[in-house]
């Protein structure tokens, strides 16, 4: 009991259905993922947590492992429209990349990094390593650098690897020197994300 109200928790079959699409994502079992998540969404009918959400999204990751991108895309637009994550944007952006959809996913990406303020930069980091790639893709050369070095500068600070491909992205751009003022330089990208 929380201050006076009954709070309804999960059933045992909920949580199971909730482990069991979890842990078969992890795995890469993404068939059978899409088949137990589809029985769980089937079977229950009263949700906890936004378990529902929670098994169509795992629905739709599955399904871009299995190469079903507009199924995927489906999958989470339906979900971003009953749930407005930030992170469900990046997933869409992400797609959209993969699709070749260069200026939705760009459209999306930048949604993405505006979404509930900027919070903690560190959570967005995949997002704007994305970032990097779209102006990469664009040909817009000097904000792409700028946001590979934003990415390896967070990576550092936290002291997370930088990974070999952090690393050929960043050499793999031509620029003239950037300013390495970290603040400075991510205040400028906040504003041009802006």
């Amino acid at each position: 009991e929380i201050k006076g109200q009954n709070k309804e928790m999960a059933s045992d079959e909920e949580n199971w259905y909730q482990h069991q699409t979890k842990a078969l994502l992890e795995l890469g079992k993404y068939q059978e993922c899409v088949e137990v998540s589809s029985l769980a969404i089937e079977k229950l009918h009263n949700f906890h947590y936004n378990n529902d959400l929670w098994f169509a999204r795992r629905i739709a990751l599955s399904k871009k492992a299995l190469g079903d991108m507009q199924g995927a895309i489906d999958g989470l637009e339906k979900i971003f429209r009953k749930k407005k994550e930030w992170f469900i944007k990046k997933e869409l952006a992400e797609l959209y990349f993969e699709i070749g959809d260069i200026q939705k996913s760009f459209e999306y990406a930048l949604e993405a990094i505006n979404m509930n303020g900027f919070g903690k930069i560190e959570m967005k980091i995949g997002i704007i390593s994305l970032i990097a790639k779209i102006l990469k893709t664009k040909n817009q050369n000097d904000l792409a650098y700028k946001h590979f070095l934003v990415v390896k500068t967070i990576k550092e600070q936290n002291s997370w690897k930088v990974s070999d491909n952090d690393m050929v992205e960043l050499n793999s751009i031509a620029v003239q020197s950037t300013d390495l003022d970290t603040s400075k330089l991510l205040s400028e990208l906040k504003t041009y994300w802006r």
